[in-house]
């Protein structure tokens, strides 16, 4: 089913204004060591409006990450946020850095992920800026026009926005063929840790710099042709020549914001929701919360994410940090293992870009099999000890 939107259903609210020169800023996440791979999409989307981009990179100790985005084509400038961090209140100070940016280099459009942090700040950046956010586009026809996904994803909605600034969240894509870029960032790791260590002096310093820039270029070069880096671009030879990385415009707001205080984080190996290979999810048909605890078990076998329901957050099994749905975190793996997982409109709608969706529960009509690209009949609690017991003999044997 397709929905095509005329211009009357359009936000229209400077159609009389003159045409601007384009102007992208994308706002980054990352984790200091390597951008989140949906950060890759979203650079995707915004160069089918500009190949010139400017990257906000948001937090500190980002030298590796700024390293890398500065050899990438599309990107002509990064500005680095050292005022915002992670801890506390990123969202205020976050906004009130892109508002700052917005105003000195007068962007057009403001791209971010469609993720936690970016589905919080961008509508307040547009509340700001008194216009309208579009949120988990899917494609990009053309500087005003984009398609989003309506009806819990069963339509798809063409909106053309005439507003001076456009903003826009991109709804994240499968990361099975992004996630080996990481390769690229480990170069800049080393390179960091050469040049601040205090050792070298400026000659050797730049003659690595041009070394580790090398192996950038064939590293970068060799993934590209195994088709296993989507939207790599020709790197540049000497992209420390053409690409300029400084600091982030600061608000004269900025000192209101909300200060960090204390936080207490809680470490995980497993892997976060939102970059995950492998994510395996509990529904209510867990029961309890110790029922799902044997979860755990299989994601630290397959290092796969751990991901709830909403109904079975709701019956206090999972917290809600975890939660996958409409109103949740929407995943986009290569493999998604339900258990217990009935299928609710809400929750399909979170998953059904995942390359392939596997299915496990007693009931054979569960909604979940309609979308499943293989199902299991099967009581989960004999299924789960079986396929513990054969990952463990797999693992054994390889």
């Amino acid at each position: 089913m397709w929905c095509q939107c005329s211009k009357l259903l359009s936000v229209v609210t400077a159609a009389t204004k003159p045409v601007r020169q384009t102007c992208v800023l994308v706002v980054a996440e990352h984790n200091t060591r390597e951008l989140k791979p949906t950060t890759i999409n979203t650079i995707e989307a915004a160069t089918k409006v500009d190949n010139h981009l400017v990257v906000l990179l948001p937090g500190t100790n980002t030298f590796p990450v700024a390293k890398y985005l500065s050899t990438r084509q599309e990107v002509a400038r990064v500005l680095t946020a050292e005022n915002v961090t992670h801890d506390g209140f990123p969202e205020e100070n976050l906004t009130e850095t892109i508002l700052a940016t917005q105003e000195k280099f007068h962007m057009t459009h403001i791209f971010a992920n469609s993720s936690k942090l970016g589905n919080s700040v961008l509508p307040r950046v547009a509340v700001k800026l008194d216009v309208p956010a579009i949120t988990d586009i899917v494609d990009v026809k053309d500087r005003d026009t984009f398609v989003r996904p309506i009806y819990a994803g069963n339509a798809f909605m063409t909106l053309q926005l005439m507003d001076s600034i456009k903003i826009i969240t991109v709804k994240g894509k499968s990361t099975s063929k992004l996630t080996n870029y990481r390769r690229l960032s480990d170069i800049f790791l080393r390179l960091e840790r050469c040049l601040h260590v205090g050792k070298l002096c400026t000659h050797k310093a730049n003659k690595l710099e041009k070394l580790e820039l090398l192996k950038l270029n064939r590293a970068a070069e060799a993934i590209y042709q195994r088709g296993l880096l989507s939207v790599p671009g020709p790197l540049l030879e000497d992209p420390m020549d053409k690409v300029l990385i400084e600091p982030a415009p600061i608000s004269k707001s900025d000192h209101l914001v909300p200060k960090y205080h204390k936080n207490k984080w809680v470490k995980s190996k497993l892997p976060s929701l939102d970059n995950a290979t492998v994510v395996i999810c509990g529904g209510r048909g867990l029961r309890t919360a110790e029922n799902f605890k044997q979860l755990y078990e299989l994601c630290y076998i397959l290092n796969a994410a751990i991901g709830a329901t909403k109904s079975a957050v709701d019956a206090g099994l999972a917290p809600r940090d975890i939660q996958i749905g409409q109103f949740g975190i929407r995943v986009a793996p290569a493999v998604y293992i339900g258990i217990g997982v009935s299928g609710e409109s809400y929750h399909i709608a979170a998953i059904k870009d995942s390359k392939t969706i596997v299915a496990i529960n007693n009931d054979p009509f569960a909604p979940i099999f309609k979308v499943a690209d293989y199902g299991l009949v099967m009581d989960l609690f004999d299924a789960i000890p079986t396929i513990k017991s054969q990952l463990v003999m797999f693992n054994n044997h390889h």
